[in-house]
């Protein structure tokens, strides 16, 4: 018999988003961890995305596509956490992709290190210059308690303002205020919400996460091209 695993539900707002969304679903599906529900929330999107998402949920019953007027990736993340039935919560951009053992390896930092969040290693791919930049190194473990939690959140040496690298106990997030008022930096006030209710967390900084760098990047239109704030 197969070992019962805890649900994982990942959240994934889409917004005219066509052309990257077999790959971020695709990397999803492949995932070694196989217990998941995956729910995208199609946020008014004009172009074929909503289409692309049917066919993949006819594809695989994981899938669950919920559709909504254009109110924004906050409001949009906020709808589909209160349709998440996993104890774990995982949210990925439409853009982006991951490794397969992104999942799994999240899980067995809350798991079986017994940690509040997890958070691991990922790589800026900028889409110009078809080129990779990774943002962590793979040979840093590391488990931080208290004090050491509050310096790298303010440092940002490993524990950045993302959403995207983590996974969450989904009881830390139902008192999260997802203002929508925020655009990019609506990720740094959550975990602004988050911090207080961590007592441990786990970091692996193998980069298994894949940031998609375009012209249409949250990130990109906030800052301009290479300019990163973490």
């Amino acid at each position: 018999m197969d070992k019962i695993t805890t649900k994982v539900s990942i959240i994934i707002p889409v917004y005219n988003s066509e052309q990257y969304l077999d790959q971020c679903l695709n990397s999803i599906l492949d995932q070694h961890y196989q217990n998941l529900e995956v729910l995208t929330v199609d946020d008014g999107s004009k172009d074929g995305s909503l289409a692309i998402l049917e066919r993949l949920a006819a594809q695989d019953e994981r899938i669950k596509v919920i559709k909504t007027e254009n109110h924004g990736q906050a409001v949009a993340r906020q709808i589909a956490l209160k349709k998440a039935t996993g104890d774990y919560i995982s949210f990925i951009d439409a853009d982006d992709w991951v490794e397969p053992t992104f999942i799994e390896t999240l899980v067995a930092g809350i798991e079986e290190r017994q940690a509040d969040i997890a958070v691991v290693g990922y790589s800026m791919y900028y889409d110009q210059q078809q080129k990779y930049v990774p943002m962590s190194d793979s040979q840093v473990v590391l488990d931080l308690e208290g004090d050491l939690i509050d310096f790298e959140w303010i440092t940002s040496n490993h524990f950045r303002g993302f959403l995207c690298d983590k996974l969450f106990k989904k009881e830390q997030l139902v008192t999260v205020n997802f203002d929508h008022g925020y655009n990019f930096m609506e990720d740094v006030a959550i975990i602004d919400q988050l911090i207080p209710k961590i007592d441990k967390m786990s970091y692996v900084g193998t980069p298994l996460y894949y940031y998609r760098q375009h012209s249409q990047s949250t990130i990109q239109g906030a800052f301009g091209p290479n300019k990163l704030i973490f």
